[in-house]
């Protein structure tokens, strides 16, 4: 899709305190998110078009690598530009490799387990994966994969029909499924700037605080890569408030938007 180009970084639904576009808004128009209807010939609750058309989306661009798709932002639901993984990975300080993961110590056995599943045997179902690794309680399991996505070592890759009950999520490592594009990594310092950058294609002035509260970075770094960005002609910023504000340049927004 167009936006995840453009934008590079999307919420697959709105979010007031991120400050990031939404598949939602651009598929749907409505900032309101209606997830449940009542089906008019039963009664009964369903889905509503909209978010089955937004969840078929968000799925076809992950299955098609057209989209890195996970919660890997904040614990949040998000599409990331192919071209964008590099700076994400390079914050976490691993190699790049299908097995880096093996080197955190902060991996819980449930998770490492999981990890080392895909590993083996490559891209599974949630189901799939509680086999594999012997998880009778499904709970467990998924905030385990959980957590894995947000320390972008898992990532999703569409979704499989099941016998029964709703289409399951499937998973594989970032690091395989992304693999041709994490043999160079940028510098972390780099990858900052161009993830800060990111935020500024949308147009609107942002603050250090709304720069922060996306990467988890303190208010303090946020401040300074956005001067950086703003001293290397990326950005504008306007101290004529009780906050300073940044914007993204004439000439920077031309650019991406020219795709540039």
């Amino acid at each position: 899709m167009a936006l995840v180009k453009a934008a590079g970084l999307v919420l697959a639904f709105p979010s007031d305190d991120l400050v990031l576009p939404s598949l939602w808004e651009a598929a749907i128009g409505d900032p309101e998110v209606t997830v449940f209807e009542r089906d008019k010939r039963t009664g009964k609750r369903v889905l509503t078009r909209e978010i089955t058309h937004v969840w078929t989306l968000k799925n076809r661009l992950g299955e098609e690598r057209r989209a890195c798709v996970g919660k890997h932002v904040r614990g949040r639901l998000v599409l990331i530009a192919p071209g964008l993984v590099p700076a994400l990975y390079a914050l976490t300080d691993r190699a790049g490799r299908p097995d880096d993961f093996q080197e955190l110590d902060e991996l819980s056995p449930l998770e490492r387990d999981l990890a080392e599943a895909l590993l083996e045997s490559g891209p599974q179902t949630g189901p799939e994966l509680r086999l594999l690794v012997g998880a009778l309680d499904a709970k467990p399991s998924k905030r385990a994969l959980e957590s894995l996505q947000r320390s972008f070592v898992v990532t999703q890759a569409g979704e499989q029909e099941q016998d029964a009950g709703w289409d399951a999520a499937v998973f594989d490592l970032v690091a395989r499924r992304y693999g041709s594009r994490l043999r160079r990594l940028p510098a972390a310092e780099d990858a900052r700037a161009e993830l800060v950058a990111v935020v500024l294609r949308g147009g609107d002035e942002i603050s250090a605080a709304d720069a922060a509260a996306i990467f988890g970075f303190t208010q303090k770094e946020a401040s300074a890569i956005l001067d950086r960005l703003a001293d290397e002609g990326r950005a504008v910023r306007r101290d004529d408030g009780e906050t300073p504000l940044w914007l993204g340049s004439t000439t920077e927004l031309a650019a991406q938007r020219s795709g540039g």
